[in-house]
């Protein structure tokens, strides 16, 4: 069947609260993705883990990417799973638009 390309837009409700890109429940495992933020933020966006905040994490501004690629030369069994990115955002409603691809062989 090929690779399905999908996007999606993700904003923080609460401005300075960290915010899991995909809820577990819908858990989305790809083998890259790209993250960039909205055309239209103010403030700026932080990208990470769990502890990702204010402070720490990737930083990205409005149009800035952020990207994330598994080398599956290296691990047939590389891939991400989208609900173990965060963003945190300055400024409430503020966020980024979510790029992944799907295989025929990814389990989602």
């Amino acid at each position: 069947m090929g690779i399905k390309r999908l996007t999606f837009n993700k904003t923080c409700a609460v401005a300075g609260t960290s915010e899991r890109l995909v809820l577990p429940a819908n858990e989305l495992r790809t083998r890259s993705f790209m993250l960039q933020a909205l055309p239209t933020n103010t403030g700026y966006i932080r990208v990470g883990g769990s502890d990702v905040s204010l402070t720490n994490g990737a930083y990205l501004q409005a149009k800035d990417i952020y990207k994330a690629v598994n080398d599956v030369n290296q691990d047939t069994e590389a891939e991400s799973n989208l609900s173990d990115v965060w963003i945190v955002a300055e400024i409430i409603g503020e966020g980024v638009n979510v790029s992944y691809e799907l295989g025929d062989d990814l389990d989602v």
